[in-house]
């Protein structure tokens, strides 16, 4: 589907846009979510309002140091922090490249599923996402980060 240029100024290049400040934390921000800028070490942040005050990682817990495992091509270590980080975060970059295409080339990628397998898809990632939260929790009492 071909789209116009403000289409694309008004959705596809702000999401690129933020997608490629992502990859360049992730690229730039160790794991241990200490922040070098030049000789000063910035402290650390507890970013899970959840973890903060329960003590127990949620759902969600640790993709954002898997992320930035991942900007370090540390595949291991994303694993380690979130079983599904290394997955979204790949998913993401194909994600931002169909988004640069549609930008270079005017034409908008449509993937036409049908509402009953749009609905199935759904409830996969929910399980999926409810199956990886007991993985990553035995892993995470496993080397120590829990």
């Amino acid at each position: 589907m071909r789209i116009s240029t403000r289409q694309k100024l008004t959705l596809e290049a702000p999401l690129l846009g933020l997608l490629l400040i992502v990859f360049s934390i992730s690229a730039l921000v160790a794991p241990n979510m200490h922040l070098r800028v030049g000789d000063v070490d910035l402290p650390s942040v507890v970013l899970c309002p959840f973890f903060a005050i329960t003590g127990i990682p949620c759902l969600f817990c640790g993709i954002t140091r898997s992320f930035l495992a991942m900007g370090r091509f540390d595949f291991v270590s994303a694993f380690v922090f979130h079983p599904l980080g290394p997955a979204i975060f790949l998913a993401l970059i194909a994600v931002a490249l169909v988004m640069a295409v549609t930008l270079a080339t005017g034409w908008r990628v449509r993937l036409g599923l049908l509402p009953a397998l749009r609905h199935q898809l759904v409830r996969w990632v929910i399980c999926i996402l409810v199956l990886a939260w007991p993985l990553k929790l035995a892993i995470w009492s496993h080397t120590g980060l829990l």
